[in-house]
C-alpha cells in the first residue's frame, strides 16, 4: 500500500475513534425506540445502522466491533424473520 494510502487510512481511523462513542450513542439511543415501538420500520432502520457500522468497523479493521456486531446483527435477522 502507498504511504498516501496508508496515511488517509490512518486519518480514517481516527476520525472513526473519535466519532464512536457519539455513533455508539445514538445506536443506543434507537434502540431504545425499537423497544417501545411496535414498528418494524424501526427495527429495521436499527439494523441497519448496526450492518453499517459493522462494514466500517471491518474495513478500518476494528475487528472486535465487527465481530461484536455481526453477532447482533445476525440475532436482529433471526428475530425480524419471526415478525
Amino acid at each position: 500500500m502507498s504511504s498516501i494510502l496508508e496515511q488517509k487510512l490512518i486519518e480514517f481511523r481516527q476520525v472513526f475513534s473519535q466519532e464512536l462513542k457519539v455513533t455508539l450513542t445514538d445506536l443506543l439511543n434507537l434502540w431504545e425506540i425499537c423497544k417501545a415501538s411496535d414498528e418494524l420500520t424501526d427495527l429495521k432502520t436499527f439494523r441497519f445502522e448496526i450492518h453499517s457500522l459493522k462494514g466500517s468497523s471491518a474495513t478500518l479493521n476494528f475487528a472486535n466491533l465487527s465481530d461484536a456486531l455481526d453477532k447482533i446483527e445476525s440475532r436482529l435477522a433471526k428475530n425480524e424473520s419471526l415478525l
